[in-house]
């Protein structure tokens, strides 16, 4: 195994499965408002929940919703002004998976409830959006983003309005970001009458690129296309999302240019027969794609990889088991595949 298709492997594996194996982890920080918090192995107060990871310069950057300042009551939506439900925490990684930041970095901290964390590195900065519900009018839910500097500097006081939504319009439940190096990405679903994929970009300053969303997908067969996840690789990025069909879902992928132009049309990645996959994540290794998904295929909540070319070709016809979740039997089995190439 080369060590290019080791990263590439693992990179892609991260996304699917980091909340499996470091989801605990996240918990092990201090509590930012007490220096006397239990050390770094203790777990944090309160719900430690949705992690995400990207890879810097020389660290990492984890982000995750959080819900210490509740301490377990309940903060009724309908009372603003009482303070936040679920926030969104950060902390950086060192190459060798070692806390940098003991006590975590404050990215989000408002009222009712900041959700749907992400995070990407454009060779500068991190981008980190979030799904909010409005300030003045918590029934709405908004995208926002702050840049966060290699040293962990908020650089953003007031966050980025990437995507408000318009009251005619359904209210995103998920937000993926990717950069190409140099600007942002940001996709998110838009759900009207036929509900649509949609993107901006960001520019390093922190300035919409886009103020008018760009429609990436608009479904015209009511398969309810969700949980659109991206990434960048070879001048190019690939978008991935699932549909129903009936009772059963499948993974779809759609080239994008720079630009957010589409490249061909959407094309099928799980093409194992029979496959109902959800929960689409894509990743690169800075030429190709891996994208991994979610299934029951073998009557356990599994999740299968393939592989995908910059051509768009899907290069793993009959997927991969890429981890199992299932009985102590198929953990045993996850182990022995997540440690070797697929």
């Amino acid at each position: 195994m080369t060590s290019k298709s080791k990263r590439f492997y693992y990179i892609g594996l991260a996304l699917t499965i980091f909340s499996i194996l470091f989801g605990n982890q996240i918990a092990t920080m201090h509590n930012r408002e007490n220096d006397s918090s239990p050390p770094a192995s203790a777990p944090a107060a309160g719900v430690q929940l949705q992690p995400q990871i990207a890879k810097g310069a020389n660290s990492s950057l984890a982000v995750w919703a959080d819900r210490r300042v509740v301490l377990g009551r309940y903060v009724p939506d309908d009372n603003a002004g009482i303070g936040s439900n679920t926030d969104i925490y950060a902390a950086r990684y060192d190459a060798q998976g070692n806390l940098i930041d003991s006590a975590p970095i404050i990215v989000a901290e408002a009222i009712y409830e900041q959700r749907f964390p992400h995070v990407a590195w454009n060779g500068q900065n991190w981008l980190v959006v979030w799904v909010t519900q409005r300030k003045t009018n918590q029934f709405n839910t908004d995208i926002l983003g702050v840049r966060v500097a290699p040293d962990g500097t908020v650089l953003d006081s007031t966050p980025i309005p990437i995507y408000s939504t318009p009251e005619s319009v359904g209210d995103p439940s998920y937000v993926s970001v990717a950069s190409d190096g140099v600007n942002w990405t940001i996709v998110f679903g838009q759900a009207t009458f036929n509900s649509s994929i949609a993107g901006v970009r960001v520019a390093p300053d922190g300035s919409l690129i886009d103020t008018t969303p760009k429609v990436l997908f608009q479904d015209t067969d009511f398969t309810a296309p969700a949980q659109a996840n991206i990434a960048y690789a070879n001048n190019q990025f690939l978008l991935v999302w699932e549909i129903t069909l009936g009772s059963d879902h499948a993974i779809r992928a759609r080239r994008l240019s720079n630009n957010l132009d589409p490249i061909g049309s959407p094309f099928a990645v799980n093409l194992f027969s029979p496959s109902s996959g959800t929960t689409a994540r894509v990743a690169s290794d800075g030429t190709n794609f891996l994208v991994t998904w979610r299934e029951d295929r073998f009557a356990y909540n599994e999740m299968f990889a393939a592989r995908v070319s910059a051509a768009g070709q899907v290069l793993d016809r009959d997927s991969r088991l890429a981890a199992s979740a299932g009985r102590e039997n198929r953990r045993r089995r996850y182990s022995l595949v997540a440690n070797r190439p697929l």
